[in-house]
């Protein structure tokens, strides 16, 4: 089988805020305040490949899977560097159209613990074609120009994963609904699972199942320092964190998360253990700076199976 990953790329730019200049830059209640005209310290600076495709792509690519990338990059200097970081993880880019419009580059910005991210999205298209009949297609975060690209693969016969992206969470109720309906699987976060949902639930458990109400046949919430929840026919999991590896930067993790947990499972794995091996990878992500630096090869995933602990419990929940 193949995994085709339809989605945006990018480079972040990760900066972390020096903790010194509490004068200059702070997080107080849910927002960022930065003084206006000065200049704010950064004690750190790093750059890596970006992007929700681009980071599930790397992802599977570092598990041995075979990989196809639909995207597309800017006629710039960071389209060229985007397909340099592609070239270097093994990725074939001959699948990227290249637009005029810019390539897509995001500025992480660390403080307090806290991330806030500042993006920048250029137009481009999603050129599907040459397709076999054992790819899974995997509809990853695109821009709001995307709808094209979404309607030509749900009406392909083809499995479908979604990692919805922030235009498509913001979509209407009708369309999620059509595209949840098509997935065999679907992974998100909390809050964008209530956004898409338009349900103002804290439960995981309770949103996860609801995508299963809709006709997804698998949905997994994250919940970032709480976990995850993982619905499908046969029963609801709960899977912890993995706490075996320091926390520097979020960035990535819930893409690493999705892309190892799809993997597991597509490889015979059954939930509980799919829901060890993505906190693993995903553990392994927030403990490096971007996106891609903390990734796991298989060998390693594995070896952590046998020797660290991630606890995953059966929920008693049952669905109306």
């Amino acid at each position: 089988m193949r995994y085709v990953i339809i989605g945006d790329v990018g480079l972040d730019t990760i900066l972390t805020l020096d903790e010194q200049a509490h004068d200059r830059c702070r997080v107080i209640g849910d927002e960022l305040r930065l003084a206006v005209g000065q200049k704010v310290a950064a004690s750190a600076s790093y750059q890596s490949l970006g992007g929700n495709a681009a980071n599930v792509s790397v992802a599977l690519n570092r598990l041995s899977s075979e990989v196809r990338l639909i995207s597309h990059v800017g006629q710039d200097w960071s389209g060229k560097q985007i397909i340099k970081c592609l070239d270097d993880e093994g990725i074939k880019t001959s699948s990227l159209s290249v637009s005029r419009s810019g390539s897509n580059h995001s500025t992480v910005l660390l403080c307090e613990g806290e991330r806030t991210i500042i993006s920048f999205h250029g137009d481009g298209a999603y050129k599907i074609d040459k397709l076999r009949r054992d790819d899974w297609l995997l509809l990853c975060s695109m821009g709001e120009q995307a709808n094209r690209a979404i309607d030509q693969a749900l009406g392909l016969e083809l499995p479908i994963v979604y990692l919805p992206g922030t235009a498509q969470v913001n979509g209407s109720f009708a369309r999620n609904k059509r595209i949840i309906k098509r997935s065999e699987m679907v992974v998100c976060n909390l809050e964008e699972a209530q956004t898409m949902l338009d349900t103002r639930s804290h439960d995981a458990v309770i949103l996860a199942s609801r995508f299963l109400d809709i006709g997804a046949r698998e949905a997994i919430v994250t919940n970032g320092v709480h976990g995850a929840v993982a619905a499908h026919s046969s029963g609801i999991w709960h899977g912890s964190v993995w706490h075996g590896a320091s926390r520097v930067d979020p960035t990535g993790a819930g893409d690493a998360f999705a892309a190892t947990y799809l993997w597991s499972r597509l490889s015979g794995s059954v939930v509980s253990d799919a829901l060890k091996v993505a906190a693993f990878n995903a553990g392994s992500v927030v403990a490096e700076y971007g996106a891609n630096a903390g990734l796991l090869k298989r060998t390693m995933i594995q070896r952590l199976l046998k020797s660290e602990t991630v606890t995953v419990r059966k929920e008693t929940h049952e669905r109306s």
